[in-house]
């Protein structure tokens, strides 16, 4: 579905919740919306709201806890996304959910990316649930007490891994992980004076919103209904609606899905509205400073600079491509202590040893180190492994050879100094038998693993036996390297 549908079925959403016509309504579902958030002074006028229920929305924690405020009478509430086959944690919806939604009797999180933890606390605190599903969230174990309070008090329990048959929407799972979406989950935008082009929609053009609620005071906006229908049209301008006069919290969501260099080259030079919202720090939580290594006349480092200077010490996410050196990485590690997520690609000799180890010194809270055919050897793996005490993901990928040499020396560096790690993809490695049992030795909480090009592997003997039993989600060596993003040709010598 295209950007256009999306924006217009925010408009009416805004019309419909800020009116003071629909204050009967007791169910609304959205999908498919650009943003989600319903305001404080829109959910004070739905006091009578007992389900809401929303599918691929942007919804965060704090649009959470003003739907529990004001909808006191809420009993049913659905927050449903793609699921990701390796998910990062976060348990601040749920957590938001239990503080402020205690009457609920029915909770669908499907492709949620929260812990036991965020679970527990729904179940301490929504002590009238019946029904309560947990399909595709992969990070919920059920294990202890959460297992067992789930299955002796909910009645209709559908746990993570149980079939999706009848769920309604698309439940394919994303292959990359919270981390690279990030960077991947932008639609093209193309911006001219303000205005987006070409668009067939005209915001105003639509009848009185309350034609669309049904009798029994349900309101469902979707790409499927009304909204999803073209509008007449009365003038060019109609077709092609100011972008200059959306709410600033939409327009912030749309260039939110640019990149950095975007932002910083065009986005913020569009008007002063832009560029005001370009300057909130929570625009550059997550940099993405991907490039086709052809950027004249940018100067790639300087703009990376300044992206983390306006994250004002709240970067979590950085990835860069195609450019680097020891001065840049130890900018963003003195400004960015927050920082969860580090991604490097092709920054080959650029980056020391030296500036490497410390620079991670200054980055305790680093979850995600992803590196894509850089010169980082086992020296580097045990830096990170001593200073990053939390990694859970690490990615070491290489340009894989016909006819590899043997070395196990970084399989068992990754073994020794990275214990806690959940997902190791480690493509085009060297490695042998004997450096993956290391690794599936030492690292006891492994979920998932991609060994693809690794053809020193052969999983000969109790490596396939015994030792896999731990992996959820493995690839082998020979497996297709469809969805892996990055040139995947043998290197001859």
């Amino acid at each position: 579905m295209g950007s256009p549908v999306r924006l217009m079925t925010i408009s009416p959403i805004v019309r419909l919740l800020g009116s003071n016509r629909s204050s009967q309504l007791k169910r609304l579902q959205l999908e498919y919306c650009c943003y989600g958030g319903i305001s404080s002074e829109a959910s004070k006028k739905l006091p009578l709201l007992e389900e809401l229920h929303l599918y691929f929305t942007v919804f965060d924690k704090e649009d959470i806890e003003v739907a529990g405020r004001f909808c006191t009478l809420l009993k049913s509430f659905k927050l449903n996304r793609h699921a990701y086959k390796h998910p990062g944690k976060c348990d601040d919806k749920a957590l938001a959910i239990a503080e402020s939604m205690p009457e609920l009797r029915h909770l669908q999180l499907f492709g949620s990316t929260m812990t036991d933890d965020g679970l527990g606390a729904i179940l301490d605190k929504c002590p009238h649930l019946e029904s309560l599903d947990l399909r595709q969230c992969f990070n919920v174990s059920l294990a202890g007490d959460v297992g067992k309070i789930c299955f002796e008090r909910i009645k209709d329990l559908k746990r993570p891994r149980d079939s999706t048959d009848g769920c309604g929407f698309d439940t394919e799972l994303v292959d990359s992980e919270k981390f690279d979406s990030d960077f991947d989950d932008r639609s093209d935008f193309s911006f001219e004076n303000g205005r987006y082009s070409p668009s067939e929609y005209d915001f105003d053009e639509y009848e009185d919103w309350e034609d669309y609620i049904d009798a029994d005071g349900t309101y469902v906006g979707d790409h499927h209904s009304h909204f999803s229908a073209k509008p007449k049209m009365e003038s060019p301008a109609a077709q092609n609606p100011n972008w200059l006069e959306l709410p600033r919290e939409l327009t912030a969501s749309i260039l939110h899905r640019l990149g950095a260099i975007e932002l910083l080259e065009t986005a913020q030079k569009v008007c002063t509205t832009w560029r005001n919202i370009c300057k909130d720090p929570a625009m550059w939580r997550t940099v993405d400073m991907r490039n086709s290594g052809d950027t004249d006349p940018y100067d790639l480092e300087n703009m990376t600079m300044h992206a983390v200077d306006l994250s004002r010490g709240q970067l979590e996410g950085i990835n860069i491509e195609n450019f680097a050196s020891d001065q840049l990485l130890l900018y963003i590690a003195d400004r960015s202590s927050q920082l969860k997520r580090l991604r490097l690609v092709h920054c080959k000799e650029e980056i020391s040893p030296e500036a490497f180890s410390e620079a991670l010194k200054k980055l305790p809270l680093l979850e995600e180190l992803h590196l894509y055919f850089t010169a980082f050897d086992k020296g580097d793996i045990e830096v990170a492994g001593r200073f990053c005490t939390l990694l859970k993901s690490f990615k070491l990928n290489r340009q894989a050879y016909k006819h590899p040499g043997k070395c196990d020396d970084e399989a068992l560096a990754i073994a020794e100094s990275m214990p806690e790690l959940r997902h190791l993809q480690l493509f085009g490695s060297m490695m042998t038998d004997n450096g993956l049992c290391a690794i599936l030795d030492k690292c006891p909480h492994l979920e998932s693993l991609d060994l693809r090009q690794c053809f020193n592997v052969c999983l000969a003997g109790d490596v396939w036996t015994r030792r896999f039993a731990q992996i959820k989600d493995l690839k082998l060596p020979l497996d297709s390297t469809d969805g892996y993003g990055f040139d995947t040709e043998l290197l001859d010598s």
